[in-house]
């Protein structure tokens, strides 16, 4: 529970970072770098897949697994000061940009899998995707500051209320087929402004910094199956190393 809790705070805090009059000025940029950062890696490894004897739709799935990628050298840059930087928010946005395409993809995939290709449901994720994210960055950062405000001089229900919009926003996710830290990151985007100068915005940095980041790290390292690793590694040199040089 404190891993997971300790990944939604990552992507809370990337949130954090963004700030919307400095993202329209970097939009473009940002979107350029998502799909480069997208699409590069997804016809490698797709391409990579094909040549390998899988299937176009198990191809494609590969290609998307190594295009998709997490904020993990993140909270780094928070500690050296760098996360309020030009390029950091450009690779920030686009980061959660390949990770929602990447999802779609996958959802599509496992749908051509178990039923064939259906447009109409497509078109409905997709549809869900842009309701879900314009509830969070204009009727929860409505919420978020007026309770901000309202709890003032309560640091210990700021950062109640805090944990709490994070968790909603990420179970919101889950409802649409999205990872949860989809919903942590447009979370703290749309509760920046709000928290900017707050102790509340210190002491959640310092709660996750301290204790629920690290247990993420931890559960990460347990879920590695070096002996597995490496008998995969000896089983299929070519394509681990052709996975490698494709991401």
């Amino acid at each position: 529970t404190f891993a997971e809790m300790g990944v939604l705070l990552v992507l809370f805090y990337a949130g954090l970072e963004i700030d919307l009059a400095v993202f329209k000025r970097v939009g473009g940029r940002a979107i350029a770098f998502g799909l480069a950062t997208l699409l590069l890696p997804l016809s490698a490894g797709a391409g990579l897949g094909y040549l390998t004897g899988y299937g176009l739709n198990a191809a494609i799935l590969i290609g998307s697994l190594i295009a998709s990628h997490t904020l993990l050298g993140f909270p780094i840059l928070q500690k050296l000061g760098l996360a309020g930087r030009e390029p950091v928010l450009v690779t920030i946005s686009g980061t959660i940009f390949t990770d929602i395409v990447a999802l779609l993809i996958l959802a599509v995939c496992v749908q051509i899998h178990h039923t064939g290709f259906d447009k109409a449901t497509l078109a409905l994720e997709i549809i869900e995707v842009v309701a879900y994210a314009a509830i969070v960055l204009f009727v929860v950062s409505r919420i978020a500051d007026h309770l901000i405000r309202k709890f003032s001089t309560s640091h210990d229900t700021q950062m109640l209320a805090l944990l709490l919009i994070i968790v909603v926003c990420s179970l919101l996710a889950e409802v649409i087929h999205l990872e949860p830290i989809v919903g942590a990151f447009l979370a703290g985007v749309a509760t920046s402004r709000s928290l900017r100068g707050t102790p509340a915005r210190e002491h959640i940095e310092v709660i996750g910094n301290t204790l629920f980041i690290p247990a993420f790290f931890f559960m990460i390292g347990m879920r590695i199956n070096a002996g597995e690793t490496l008998r995969m590694l000896w089983d299929n040199p070519l394509f681990s190393v052709g996975l490698l040089l494709a991401l």
